[in-house]
């Protein structure tokens, strides 16, 4: 998953007024969750590198998005953070902790790749080479991976990124903790460097194949700004396996507006 290519709103049906609730996701967000993470990046740089046909690209973002997020949300290793307006899921962040769990266990990355596989067709190698990419980036200290985050298109532009940003930032910061994330694009950037991160070393990077630019960036976890979180944290509970799922992975290994990613 990756950031949506700029913020900005989107005309369309008239928007809500409510307060957006923070809170952490549920089985009954799925459908809710799939769609917002591939309206929001299904034409970002790094989406159309993978996929040059955007029907082609939609379909399999879809089927990908639908076999992977129940995976997520049962991976004690992740977090998975919402923001609803009168129950209505407007934007995502999906988190790695990379703090409490190891970078990488080899059956785990088996089951991850199988249902890569399964899902993706002929583009499963080039997903998989995309995740290895950027997993390759990463520090290999403690940290948190700021793995997707999304917004839905009509929503973006009104400062729900960065609520989600901060609402994770927030409990980071208390437990000084750094945090990791992959820009796609200069939007992102922009946002994430105005939240505290930092370049990290090769900025950029590219893809292959004369592939878009990437940009690796750091938070070192110490608080940069004083304003409060929006809600207060929720403590991450495991949830239990719905029948017919399995889980990627028991550890992380895998990382890559206001993404309003």
């Amino acid at each position: 998953m990756t950031q949506p290519a700029a913020p900005g709103s989107s005309p369309g049906r008239p928007l809500r007024t409510g307060v957006p609730t923070l809170r952490a996701a549920t089985y009954e967000d799925l459908d809710q969750i799939t769609e917002v993470m591939v309206t929001a990046c299904l034409d970002t740089p790094d989406a159309v590198w993978l996929i040059a046909d955007r029907d082609e690209r939609e379909t399999v973002y879809r089927r990908y998005s639908a076999a992977m997020f129940p995976a997520i949300l049962a991976d004690d290793a992740t977090y998975v953070d919402v923001a609803d307006i009168d129950a209505e899921v407007c934007a995502v962040a999906v988190w790695d902790d990379y703090a409490d769990h190891v970078l990488s266990d080899a059956q785990a990355e088996a089951r991850w790749r199988a249902l890569v596989n399964s899902v993706s067709g002929p583009y499963a190698d080039r997903i998989v080479l995309l995740d290895d990419i950027t997993v390759a980036h990463q520090p290999r200290t403690k940290h948190f991976c700021l793995s997707g985050i999304g917004v839905r298109p009509d929503r973006q532009g009104y400062g729900l990124g960065t609520r989600l940003l901060r609402y994770r930032h927030h409990e980071l910061d208390a437990m000084n903790l750094p945090s990791y994330v992959v820009a796609t694009t200069r939007a992102a950037r922009h946002l994430f460097a105005r939240e505290g991160y930092q370049d990290r070393d090769p900025s950029p990077f590219f893809l292959p194949d004369a592939g878009p630019a990437m940009w690796p960036m750091v938070r070192d976890g110490r608080a940069r700004r004083a304003s409060r979180p929006p809600h207060p944290t929720t403590p991450h509970t495991p949830l239990s396996i719905p029948p017919g799922y399995t889980v990627r992975r028991s550890v992380q290994g895998q990382a890559p507006e206001e993404v309003g990613r």
